[in-house]
C-alpha cells in the first residue's frame, strides 16, 4: 500500500454487476465509512473481500454482496471497523 491506496483485482462475481470478475478496483484508506460505500475488508473467516456496507454501528459493519451468488450478510456477521482496509475510489473494467 502506498499513500493509503491499494489496487485490487476483483476475483469472483459477488459484486457484479458493479464490479464484475476481472475488474481492477482502487481503494483508499479512510476512517469515514457510510452505508452504500464499497469497502475492502480483511475478514477473519473469508480473508480479503470486497463488499457493500449495509449499515454502520458501534458493534461494527454489516456487509453484503451485490449478487445473489455472494455469501450472505448473516454468514459474514458484523465486521469490526478496523478490518476495513479501504473504500472504493475508482474501478477499471476489463475490455470484452
Amino acid at each position: 500500500m502506498t499513500f493509503g491506496l491499494r489496487l485490487v483485482r476483483i476475483d469472483g462475481d459477488s459484486m457484479a454487476p458493479r464490479l464484475p470478475h476481472g475488474t481492477f478496483a482502487l481503494f483508499r484508506r479512510t476512517s469515514w465509512i457510510e452505508p452504500n460505500d464499497i469497502v475492502l475488508v480483511q475478514h477473519p473467516v473469508f480473508g480479503r473481500i470486497v463488499k457493500k456496507v449495509v449499515s454502520v454501528s458501534s458493534q461494527g459493519l454489516t456487509l453484503a454482496g451485490l449478487s445473489s451468488r455472494s455469501v450472505s450478510s448473516l454468514s459474514l456477521g458484523p465486521v469490526e471497523h478496523r478490518a476495513v482496509q479501504g473504500k472504493l475510489v475508482m474501478e477499471l473494467k476489463e475490455a470484452a
